[in-house]
């Protein structure tokens, strides 16, 4: 029985190394496999596993593309550094959106997820409290 979820986990690790590299989505694949071959775990472990898997493979792309990603490469010409710091920029630039929406939508996305409304406002600044005749404080 622990050779057969050995398996699953490799066969997991075998479709997010090789959708890694396609442009599609990974996690959706691990997803989809998980539901056809599901691991005999936990939810909290299964969690933590596609999180770590996924971590290796980004790892590996950022490994192997280094030179590239690095404007501080002593192998590169000025102009090739100049146009590597450009497109840090342009990536920068494009994840702002993305933070902004994020950052907009966090509430939203923990309401939907575990039916409990965020209470921001302290109930002392929305409700103030009131003397109330017969109580211990008020006698």
């Amino acid at each position: 029985m622990f050779t057969l979820e050995i398996i699953k986990a490799i066969v997991l690790g075998i479709v997010e190394g090789l959708t890694e590299w396609l442009p599609v989505s990974s996690t959706g694949h691990m997803i989809l496999v998980d539901e056809f071959m599901s691991l005999n775990v936990s939810k909290a472990f299964m969690d933590m596993f596609l999180v770590v898997i996924q971590l290796g493979a980004i790892l590996a792309v950022v490994t192997l593309n280094f030179d590239r990603l690095n404007p501080f490469s002593k192998r590169k010409t000025y102009l090739k550094k100049r146009q590597t710091i450009s497109l840090w920029g342009k990536v920068i630039v494009g994840c702002i959106p993305a933070a902004v929406i994020g950052l907009a939508k966090k509430n939203v996305y923990s309401v939907a997820t575990t039916r409990e409304v965020p209470n921001k406002i302290p109930p002392k600044i929305v409700e103030p409290e009131r003397d109330v005749p017969g109580t211990k404080d008020n006698t």
